[in-house]
């Protein structure tokens, strides 16, 4: 073949082109960034995808919610032209999430489904549903060949929603969710036989009742399923008890996550000596916890990144040595400790432990007091984190003179950072002003304020305002991406 046959043969540019953003558009993984790839292509060269899916950004559905690469359709499409623009978007492979309310008629769903890639049914309570509706969904179900989380949310009767988990069956299927779901006879060997297959990914469980049988057959075929990397447990009391202090769970596993929103007995933790590979450790909520348990699992964990025990309560004497444990997790990213009961004495060592974690991302103390000397030696060493982004804690009240001196270092750190979140404060108070002002007055540079507290945030907003005003800066743009200031409530 000679060359000039060789170039007659190449596919043309205004053809590469499209196909090449499309490839692009796919390892995009957020929604800013998104917005400002579509932003900086000229339309001309943009795919009949990209079309459509820039047509979705600037013409907004509400019955969609758009997080890039997640879409969620949360009811019928409220514009005609958005079924067709969702079909359009298969090249680009998003994961579009389906969620179907029991009863509702799902008919606009037909059309999509060659991209459903996810479905979360709901049940309401006291209601009475058809038979058939049910089955409809297990069998549009098993038309989607993408079809990978299968999320359930019933407060039904159980034999309402045992037609869904034949969805167990479906060669995608790789998580599944479910919520005040009564696994009993049938629909728990449905359960075991999808963990026994070895193809399941994930596994959700929120306020599901377990006999001890059934709790002991779901351990043991946790312990054997190598595939699974995700399991979160909550409001599971028979479970609980024999699931972390039993057999080893499985050793790939990536997140794990277990709440307890009543009192049980602390555990051990000794089901999780096994799980190298553990990302994210996720144990908030629970009124008890051994810090010491937890201490004595983290040698275990070398790859920990999230570490999350908000609202554990800690008996004093013993978190020294879960903080020491912690200060031995180099690879720790994610800190959340919201509304610990730390004592005054452990700030210091807490403090210690941040230059041991070198890509440190957020450290969330939300509810918890720092006095100003701790403070400030906390923020100083967080501005020297190089990955550092998302500070969370309580406002402390201090006097002017005090923010004056703090000023430098948390000044230092909006100019670096994403986020801080203050709570438990009144956004109006003269303290507040005064830390405003303050770092203000020292950065000559504006970030952006935020309030959840509706009947304050215009309060809050006039009062910054008329602080730039009065220094003469200028307000934040969206497109310089200033850290946001955010007063908030703690749940």
């Amino acid at each position: 073949m000679t060359p000039d046959s060789k170039r007659a043969k190449a596919a043309p540019p205004s053809v590469l082109v499209p196909e090449a953003l499309n490839i692009i558009a796919r390892f995009v993984q957020d929604q800013r960034t998104l917005d400002a790839f579509l932003a900086a292509m000229p339309t001309p060269m943009l795919s009949p995808a990209l079309v459509a899916l820039q047509a979705l950004i600037t013409t907004p559905d509400a019955s969609l919610l758009m997080d890039w690469p997640t879409i969620v359709l949360r009811r019928a499409p409220a514009l005609a032209s958005t079924p067709a623009n969702l079909s359009a978007l298969l090249p680009l492979q998003p994961s579009l999430s389906a969620v179907a309310v029991a009863g509702t008629d799902l008919v606009y769903l037909g059309p999509l489904v060659a991209m459903i890639t996810a479905m979360t049914v709901e049940f309401r309570p006291a209601q009475t549903i058809d038979h058939a509706w049910t089955h409809w969904v297990r069998d549009f179900g098993r038309r989607c060949p993408r079809l990978r989380e299968l999320h359930v949310l019933a407060a039904v009767h159980a034999a309402q929603v045992q037609p869904l988990l034949d969805l167990l069956t479906h060669p995608s299927l790789r998580l599944l969710a479910l919520q005040r779901v009564s696994l009993k006879g049938a629909r728990m060997e449905k359960l075991l036989a999808w963990l026994e297959r070895g193809s399941a990914r994930g596994l959700r469980l929120d306020d599901v009742p377990f006999g001890e049988t059934d709790a002991l057959a779901l351990c043991d075929a946790l312990s054997t399923c190598v595939s699974l990397v995700e399991l979160r447990v909550s409001h599971t009391e028979s479970l609980s008890e024999r699931l972390l202090d039993g057999r080893s769970l499985p050793p790939n596993l990536r997140v794990f996550v277990w709440g307890m929103y009543c009192p049980t007995p602390a555990p051990r933790l000794t089901a999780l000596h096994h799980t190298s590979q553990l990302r994210t450790l996720d144990l908030s909520g629970n009124h008890s916890l051994f810090s010491n348990a937890i201490a004595e699992l983290l040698p275990h964990l070398p790859h920990l990144q999230t570490l999350n025990v908000s609202k554990g309560k800690f008996a004093p004497g013993d978190v020294v040595q879960l903080l020491t444990a912690m200060s031995q997790r180099p690879s720790l990213q994610h800190v959340l400790m919201r509304q610990c009961n730390l004592p005054r004495t452990a700030l210091p060592l807490l403090v210690a432990c941040i230059p041991a974690w070198p890509s440190l991302r957020r450290l969330d103390l939300a509810g918890l007091y720092l006095p100003p000397q701790v403070f400030r030696a906390m923020v100083t060493a967080l501005v020297a984190c190089s990955n550092f982004a998302f500070l969370s804690l309580r406002f402390p009240p201090f006097t002017d003179a005090m923010w004056r001196a703090i000023a430098p270092a948390l000044g230092a750190g909006l100019l670096k950072w994403r986020r801080v979140l203050f709570s438990e404060c009144d956004p109006t108070a003269v303290q507040v002003v005064q830390c405003l002002r303050r770092l203000l007055e020292h950065n000559q540079q504006a970030f952006t304020v935020t309030c959840d507290k509706g009947y304050l945030a215009a309060a809050l907003q006039n009062t910054y305002t008329a602080l730039l005003d009065e220094l003469d800066i200028l307000p934040p743009t969206r497109e310089a991406a200033p850290c946001v200031v955010a007063f908030v409530q703690l749940e």
